[in-house]
């Protein structure tokens, strides 16, 4: 059986990031970030997520959750980059609902994180869109 949301059709936003993800990243790339769309894009791209919706919690479940929120919060690439390369994180995945439980972020602050750099937008990003960014220290 399959989830109703992994059957077409699926919303254009999600199935050009799982294309872009599935030709633009090695097989073994981790996702991180918006927890529904990595469950998707991941599955879409064969690629593995970091933190998934409906993932039973790791024995490092607080690490990875923390994880989550310093991609978004901090303002020092080095420390990011390497807490990232423990699990192998190489994309950031964003849409509207996961800026919206991060109020005070958005697309344009993200664009400025020296260790985020955009790749990929599909959607309208005044409207529904995923958001894929490579996370690294350049």
């Amino acid at each position: 059986a399959y989830f109703a949301g992994s059957l077409p059709p699926l919303p254009e936003s999600l199935a050009s990031a799982g294309e872009f993800l599935r030709h633009h990243s090695v097989p073994r790339a981790v996702l991180a970030g918006d927890k529904q769309l990595t469950r998707y894009a991941a599955a879409l791209a064969g690629r593995r997520g970091l933190v998934v919706a409906g993932m039973n919690p790791t024995g490092d479940w607080r690490e990875r959750l923390g994880l989550q929120e310093q991609l978004l919060s901090s303002e020092d690439p080095r420390a990011v980059s390497q807490a990232a390369a423990r699990y192998g994180i190489g994309y950031l995945l964003v849409g509207p609902a996961y800026l919206a439980k991060h109020s005070s972020l958005t697309l344009a602050d993200l664009d400025r994180k020296r260790h985020l750099r955009r790749l990929h937008l599909a959607g309208e990003p005044s409207g529904d869109f995923v958001a894929v960014y490579r996370v690294g220290f350049p």
